[in-house]
């Protein structure tokens, strides 16, 4: 659940966005003058530039028409290795460029470990659809809403890491308001099945709650809800009361990562990535409960 792109969306809308440093390099700007004169055509120079000497490269097939790297992009990409390539060999502080870590393309793909451990962060979400599908038609009373809510937490969950395999394959704006909008929409699909499992709430009363930073944290309250009443009821079925416990844990531990940035070059490897690769597992735990939690009551409790 991805808290952190929710905080970044309400962000945006009441605070101006701001330019990571290396945007406003000197160097950078010369660089990308240098190369959309002499790549893109659409600069000129009046200057004595240094960069001008440098094998600026237009963009491959592949990049340009299946990934939409056009001219400038590229001539941006190439800007931000060399200014990053020379900073390293002063010894000097490396800068994001754009919000981002100036990370090499391997495999045509921009953000290489974020992408395929979003691709693994599907899969959890993908196997547990099936198994969520199949009890739903044949779960009969309070029991089908509940695994009905289920499929829809994985039907959301498994959009929002499609499209955060997307974002950070090819970093546009329009694959990033879509990785934060299906970011958002999991932690509101989230809080709805919780509320409808721990209040017994129609469906209908909590379709208009609001995406905010309330929502995701009143959902890990649910969990603490969840966990309490299990341990009350039946201390002695741990993993009833544990795995909320490890759920919430392990998202926190995961969020961390973002608060200590920090990138190795060496390994294309960012905070980032970690965060998402902290995210795999507990993806088969979330389902685990889900489903031991609904299994544990009966209809007439439900209702």
């Amino acid at each position: 659940m991805k808290l952190y792109q929710l905080i970044t969306v309400i962000s945006l809308l009441v605070t101006p966005t701001l330019a990571s440093p290396g945007d406003n390099l000197d160097e950078f700007q010369h660089c990308l003058e240098a190369c959309e004169y002499s790549v893109c055509h659409t600069r000129s120079t009046f200057y004595e530039n240094k960069f001008l000497s440098l094998p600026f490269t237009d963009a491959s097939p592949l990049l340009k028409y299946l990934l939409l790297w056009d001219c400038p992009s590229n001539c941006d990409y190439q800007c931000q290795q060399i200014i990053t390539a020379i900073r390293v060999q002063r010894g000097e502080e490396i800068y994001q460029f754009h919000g981002k870590w100036p990370f090499k393309r391997l495999l045509a793909t921009q953000e290489l470990a974020s992408t395929v451990f979003s691709m693994l962060n599907f899969i959890p979400h993908y196997l547990n659809f099936f198994k969520a599908w199949s009890l739903y038609q044949c779960s009969v009373g309070s029991k089908k809403i509940l695994y009905w809510n289920v499929v829809i937490i994985a039907i959301v969950t498994m959009c929002a890491w499609t499209f955060s395999t997307i974002f950070h394959l090819r970093d546009t704006i329009v694959t990033e308001r879509l990785d934060y909008f299906f970011a958002g929409a999991t932690v509101l699909s989230g809080f709805h099945g919780l509320l409808i499992r721990v209040m017994r709430y129609d469906q209908d009363q909590t379709r208009r709650v609001w995406a905010n930073i309330t929502v995701a944290l009143a959902q890990y309250g649910l969990l603490l809800v969840l966990s309490y009443q299990h341990y009350k009821k039946a201390p002695q079925k741990r993993s009833l009361w544990i795995k909320p416990l490890l759920l919430i844990a392990s998202v926190v531990f995961g969020m961390s990562f973002e608060v200590f940035d920090f990138i190795n070059l060496n390994w294309q490897i960012d905070a980032h990535a970690v965060w998402h690769a902290t995210t795999v597992i507990p993806g088969f735990w979330l389902y685990e409960f889900l489903f031991e939690d609904i299994d544990s009551i009966n209809d007439k409790y439900l209702d």
